[in-house]
């Protein structure tokens, strides 16, 4: 594996900490999405 700049290397980590960053985000949107199904059936079904 050939060695990489420094700049290089900072430039993975942004991009690396951006991707999870955004993965987050995500996921916590789909546990929002999916607490407010589950809460529409079960007020629903009562």
């Amino acid at each position: 594996m050939d060695a990489q700049p420094i700049g290089g290397s900072q430039d993975l980590n942004v991009s690396l900490l951006s991707a999870f960053w955004q993965c987050n985000l995500d996921k916590a949107g789909i546990k929002k999405i999916e607490a407010s199904r589950s809460g529409r059936n079960e007020s629903g079904s009562k």
